[in-house]
């Protein structure tokens, strides 16, 4: 994985954001993480943002040209939330059930990663309870991940929306295009960094 320079990692970032939020009453700017922009550096390509509105409809006219640019944008007209593309040794399982189901799926998966010895992190994606996005690095274990999400979809009863494998997400950084919370990923995110720098 490519390294990326970062100040201490304990000390939090402030993004700038404006319209929904600040109308909301809420502050002017949202505290993240060093850690958590790390990790997007390290999982997303630099490249290839585009913002969404809030029925996940691409924003017509709106040029994201960095991760910081999107997360700026959020709450300026229709801009909702950001989307990126993942770097070619990362995918994301997208798991959109509630409840119990997506949990257990969550589980699975990282349960799947842990037996390969493969790095996972999970994100609530902070739509609903139990939907929620597991990063995985699967290095040689692409197919037998790709077998794993056939397997869980035909367990689970669910079309492949339902439990899907994809390259473009809303990075860790980025609120729901709805609630506009931004879910924190489970565990440390310190650790997860490290971890995956050194894959």
């Amino acid at each position: 994985m490519p390294r990326v320079a970062t100040s201490d990692p304990d000390v939090e970032h402030r993004v700038k954001t404006r319209g929904r939020v600040a109308s909301a009453g809420g502050p002017e700017h949202v505290r993240l993480p060093r850690p958590l922009l790390a990790l997007d550096a390290v999982l997303f390509q630099g490249d290839g943002w585009f913002a969404i509105d809030e029925a996940n409809g691409r924003c017509k006219g709106v040029a994201v040209p960095s991760l910081e640019a999107g997360l700026a944008l959020i709450g300026e007209g229709s801009v909702a939330s950001i989307v990126g593309r993942l770097r070619p040794e990362v995918s994301v399982v997208d798991i959109d059930l509630e409840g119990e189901g997506g949990y257990a799926v969550a589980e699975a998966v990282t349960a799947w990663a842990g037996r390969v010895g493969v790095w996972s992190l999970v994100r609530p994606s902070g739509g609903a309870d139990g939907r929620c996005h597991v990063f995985v690095a699967p290095e040689g274990h692409t197919d037998a991940l790709t077998d794993l999400i056939e397997e869980l979809r035909a367990g689970f009863r669910t079309p492949a929306r339902g439990i899907d494998l994809r390259r473009m997400v809303r990075p860790l950084s980025a609120p729901h295009r709805r609630t506009a919370c931004t879910p924190r990923p489970y565990g440390s995110l310190t650790k997860a960094l490290s971890e995956l720098r050194a894959r």
